[in-house]
């Protein structure tokens, strides 16, 4: 993975489906992860948006990065708090501990201890070492 490993090593899993020009989403989030890696983070922003767009969590989860740091797109709470949550939803522990400290900090999302905390154990539940 590309901005997720940033923090910690995500593992993929998400449908395959088809994205830009015939290509499988994997391979979208892929060519996106090597944008990222070369520095061509407009680009990479492209790959992730376009494999984040059919459900592909590990994209969601490196889009919202993106957003949150300002690579290749305006740095933008909002936006990253609703990937980091359509991630989270599709079971990614790191997207979850992302959510805690959106929670906790009002970053994109209401402050709400009483929700970082939730974040915080479904994080710990799936295996996240940082929430463990």
């Amino acid at each position: 993975a590309a901005a997720s490993r940033l923090g910690s090593q995500p593992r993929a899993h998400a449908s395959m489906g088809r994205g830009d020009a015939g290509r499988s989403v994997k391979d979208t989030f892929l060519l996106g992860g090597r944008y990222y890696h070369e520095q061509t983070y407009e680009m990479a922003t492209r790959y992730f948006r376009l494999a984040a767009d059919q459900g592909y969590g590990e994209a969601q989860q490196d889009l919202a990065q993106c957003y949150r740091m300002g690579l290749g797109v305006r740095q933008d709470a909002n936006e990253s708090a609703r990937n980091f949550q359509l991630a989270a939803d599709g079971g990614r522990a790191v997207a979850q501990a992302m959510l805690v400290q959106c929670s906790q900090k009002g970053e994109g999302l209401p402050q709400d201890p009483l929700k970082a905390t939730q974040y915080y154990h479904l994080a710990a539940d799936q295996g996240d070492a940082g929430a463990a």
